[in-house]
């Protein structure tokens, strides 16, 4: 049970995070509403599919779907990331000759 909380304290903050580094500041607070607003929604939303895909393809389904879930989330919130730093990396390459 300690470790399904930490695993879930992990996730969280590597979600927030993501979310600190690409949103301004102004607007952090609000996002983080935001975030955390689809987070709910979300596990709510998950407690009825999940039971139907349970019933319909078995046990493994829902849980096969929430990984193809976070991988898509994560890998494209890297590569957001990538891109919000690339100009600025470049701009200090440009600086620093």
């Amino acid at each position: 049970m300690i470790a399904i909380g930490t695993i879930e304290g992990m996730v969280a903050v590597g979600q927030e995070g993501i979310l600190l580094k690409s949103c301004d500041k102004e607007s952090y607070g609000t996002d983080i509403g935001l975030l955390m607003m689809g987070l709910h929604i979300g596990e709510a939303l998950s407690l009825v599919l999940s039971g139907f895909l349970i019933k319909m393809w078995g046990f493994a389904a829902p849980f096969i779907l929430s990984a193809a879930t976070y991988m898509v989330f994560f890998v494209g919130s890297y590569m957001n990331l990538e891109e919000k730093r690339m100009p600025n990396q470049i701009v200090n390459k440009i600086e620093n000759g």
